[in-house]
């Protein structure tokens, strides 16, 4: 049996549970909703940046921070560092991205660092990093955005890098050779996406296409070798400029785009375009920023739950239902910063929400776990925790 927090109680000591209590009856906009608190001992992560939140197929749950890298296995934080001149130290402290494959193995994208691979049987760390005169290499040590294919090719959005691909195939060699996506090569890229199609997807944010000298935009296209070649297998699906912090593909197959400072899109195949998600005014419900830096599915609920630079938000488009909640100093209830790292939102075994923030208050963790019980009583929401 596979070991998580599913059976562990609901309160654990020193862990900081937010219960984002229900309301009945018509909803009020309003903020800093009051939410009850039980701290636990997430003290490692104290004054740092939550980069990315990953829950892996244990159910513990990783995060990368500006930092170091931090594991939470249900009772205790076990923190990894770069060790000077210990190669089975992770490669650097900052770490963006997190993801895991189907042996097991826990993959990291680092700033400056390259790839690394963590096995959990033997807690060792392997890293891979860019070689300027080995065109087989790695293409850039700052790597944004991981994900993996469905047979299990290693995708990484770099910083200057375009795109990076580990083959399945090469994973397990010791010397393994890297390959750089042609039409992307040199770009700039702070997302990655595999879909349940096996498509890839990325947002471009600075830099030109190589064939085409297309600027900025989301593009997509088959992660068919004999596909992928082609100028014709790419489609445009933003404005040029549009700078892109996250994509994600709901469970009914629509696309989120979460931008920089234009907002929030979605897309659906079939589309000529995508749909706006409206921001807040004083006419009308919306969002509390045009800075979006995520989006995460509601596993009972019927919304989503968006990250900005101006607090966090619920919405349900289909009742077109908004919840807010922003960081209140006077009220130690409130989320601890109103700035929520893109890639930082897990949902846990426990159905309970982590976000990964700027940190706030240095006494505060960059990293907090929420739980929602009453979802029933929630416009929108019809399962029980329990």
């Amino acid at each position: 049996m596979k070991k998580g927090f599913g059976k562990r109680p609901l309160a654990l000591r020193l862990l900081l549970i937010l219960f984002l209590w229900g309301f009945g009856g018509a909803y009020t906009p309003g903020y800093n909703q009051d939410f009850i608190i039980d701290d636990v001992n997430l003290r490692p992560l104290n004054g740092r940046i939550a980069q990315t939140i990953f829950k892996d197929d244990l159910g513990f749950i990783w995060i990368g921070s500006n930092a170091g890298l931090f594991r939470y296995d249900g009772f205790e934080v076990k923190s990894f560092f770069n060790i000077t001149n210990d190669t089975t130290s992770i490669s650097a402290n900052h770490v963006h991205a997190i993801c895991q494959d189907e042996d097991g193995i826990i993959w990291m994208g680092t700033l400056a660092g390259g790839l690394c691979r963590f096995d959990p049987k033997t807690e060792a760390f392997r890293s891979f990093q860019a070689d300027p005169d080995d065109d087989t290499s790695l293409s850039n040590n700052n790597i944004f955005g991981l994900d993996i294919d469905q047979d299990g090719n290693i995708w990484m959005a770099t910083n200057g890098g375009g795109i990076s691909i580990l083959p399945a195939s090469e994973k397990s060699k010791p010397d393994p050779k890297f390959e750089t996506l042609e039409i992307l090569a040199g770009t700039r890229l702070f997302s990655i996406m595999i879909d349940s199609r096996n498509c890839f997807w990325t947002g471009v944010t600075d830099g030109s296409i190589v064939k085409g000298q297309i600027n900025g935009g989301l593009f997509e296209w088959n992660v068919n070798p004999s596909e992928k070649q082609g100028q014709s297998g790419i489609i445009r699906l933003l404005e040029q400029g549009l700078d892109v912090t996250q994509l994600y593909m709901d469970p009914d197959q629509e696309l989120w785009i979460s931008t920089f400072d234009d907002g929030l899109l979605r897309w659906r195949y079939g589309d000529e375009k995508p749909k706006l998600v409206p921001v807040g005014t004083k006419e009308q419900e919306g969002l509390s920023s045009n800075f979006v830096q995520g989006v995460i599915k509601d596993p009972h609920r019927k919304g989503y739950w968006i990250g900005t630079e101006n607090g966090l938000d619920y919405y349900d488009p289909e009742a077109q239902y908004w919840e807010h909640y922003q960081q209140d100093p006077s009220n130690p209830a409130s989320i601890s910063d109103n700035r929520i790292q893109s890639n930082a939102m897990a949902f846990d075994a426990d159905n309970r929400l982590w976000l990964g923030t700027w940190g706030g208050r240095s006494q505060l963790p960059a990293a907090r776990r929420y739980g929602v019980p009453g979802i029933e009583n929630r416009p929108g929401g019809s399962a029980n925790n329990s």
